[in-house]
């Protein structure tokens, strides 16, 4: 499906590769797919996606054939 922007706004590794292996069998080629450089090791991943979003979101409104993923897992408490 060339002419498609599509941005990944992952919280981990393994989520992004889980979408983009998902994208590619539906026929989106892997330059169609930006992902955004994930976070480092330590922190929360979903506060990460939490704070790029609106400045993603303010980037892709108003381009054609543009989308933004945005995922975030149900994992909530601290490891530790």
């Amino acid at each position: 499906m060339s002419g498609v922007s599509i941005v990944l706004l992952c919280e981990d590794s393994q989520t992004n590769s889980f979408v983009r292996r998902f994208l590619r069998r539906r026929g989106f080629d892997h330059r169609d797919i930006t992902t955004l450089p994930l976070p480092g090791g330590s922190g929360s991943g979903e506060q990460w996606v939490r704070e790029r979003y609106p400045d993603q979101l303010r980037a892709i409104r108003g381009k054609q054939a543009a989308y933004l993923i945005v995922v975030t897992d149900a994992d909530t408490r601290l490891s530790g």
